[in-house]
């Protein structure tokens, strides 16, 4: 496609709303034992979270480094921040953790998120400018894999439990996301195929 910024920026923006808000849905939704704000965090897996947490790092760092549109690289920065709200849920309800033990858990994640993310970022812009593409691939399409990854265990706890179902609206939410975001590179410069891997993968496993 040729490059189109209203449209590059439109689709975006709405990447980001579904992509990076999609984790608020699963509060409506105790009773299906899914993410829920406030209430309840049965049937979540918090390794599928940490995994989240981590791919999304890392796409942070990447898509900054590889300079993405603004929308696209702030999106797995809130998806980020959501996914570590959801764990702090988990050890404040499924746990019982206290205050204390929950705010300092608070304070080392994001502690490592904000060194690895910069440090990441950097070490991306120097393999991108020594011209070392293998890197610059790994690095690409490692969040992909974490995020790929974090949907397993949840696989696994919704066959263990049976009656444990990720919400609806949260799936609609995650294809649309990833779909939006998808079309947003289409109409960039150039079409960045290893940022779409990330997209495009996350929209398969939420059509299994």
């Amino acid at each position: 496609m040729a490059y189109n910024k209203a449209a590059n920026s439109a689709f975006a923006w709405l990447g980001l709303i579904f992509w990076s808000f999609q984790l608020a849905p699963q509060g409506k939704y105790p009773k299906q034992k899914t993410i829920a704000y406030f209430q309840s965090t049965e049937g979540v897996s918090i390794v599928m979270l940490y995994l989240w947490f981590a791919g999304n790092m890392f796409y942070g760092a990447y898509a900054l480094a590889d300079d993405l549109y603004f929308g696209l690289i702030i999106q797995p920065q809130l998806f980020a921040l959501f996914t570590l709200v959801n764990i702090l849920q988990v050890y404040w309800y499924r746990y019982k953790l206290g205050l204390l033990r929950v705010a300092t858990a608070c304070l080392l994640l994001s502690a490592v998120y904000a060194g690895l993310h910069v440090g990441m970022w950097k070490a991306i812009e120097v393999a991108i400018d020594r011209d070392q593409n293998r890197a610059v691939e790994f690095m690409g399409v490692l969040p992909a894999v974490l995020i790929a990854l974090g949907f397993f265990p949840e696989f696994y706890v919704c066959i263990k439990e049976q009656s444990v179902e990720m919400s609806n609206v949260f799936i609609a939410f995650d294809i649309m996301g990833g779909v939006f975001s998808t079309i947003s590179l289409a109409f960039d410069r150039s079409f960045d195929y290893i940022a779409s891997i990330t997209y495009l993968i996350v929209v398969l496993l939420d059509l299994l």
